[in-house]
């Protein structure tokens, strides 16, 4: 079964609620119209989860809209992997320590937009198995 998510804006007074209590409002709302036989049923009868607030741009500084070309993306991660190698083995000629440390960084940051762009959006942009398996696999580069 697929899986989708949603998303409403909502304009509220907050003076009188917050948005929490409108997520639990929604939830009490589509239970009851949900409870209707057959009010879904031109639709497969879609299971449906709770609404969540979701976090704001100005109170999350972790939260970002990302457009990911899943190839690109993993042609990009190759390249830095094969960078932080030749910096952990001095091939690029800058200061190892700082440059590997700074480099695997930024590996783990695309890992991590990769996993989340996979897990929460079907995005093909995963190393399989041989990718990473040549990446370990490279011949030592001359002079090291």
């Amino acid at each position: 079964m697929a899986k989708t998510t949603l998303t409403i804006d909502v304009h509220y007074d907050a003076r009188r609620t917050d948005p929490e209590s409108l997520a639990s409002a929604m939830d009490r709302l589509l239970e009851t119209t949900l409870s209707t036989p057959g009010i879904m049923g031109e639709y497969g009868d879609p299971r449906m989860g709770e609404f969540l607030v979701a976090p704001s741009a100005s109170t999350d500084g972790q939260h970002y809209a990302l457009r990911i070309d899943g190839g690109l993306l993993r042609q990009q991660r190759l390249l830095l992997l094969t960078l932080a190698d030749s910096a952990s083995k001095c091939a690029i000629g800058i200061p190892t320590d700082q440059t590997k440390e700074l480099l695997e960084g930024v590996v783990v940051l695309l890992d991590e937009i990769a996993d989340q762009a996979h897990d929460r959006y079907g995005i093909d942009c995963l190393l399989d198995t041989d990718e990473q398996q040549s990446r370990t696999a490279r011949p030592e580069p001359p002079g090291t």
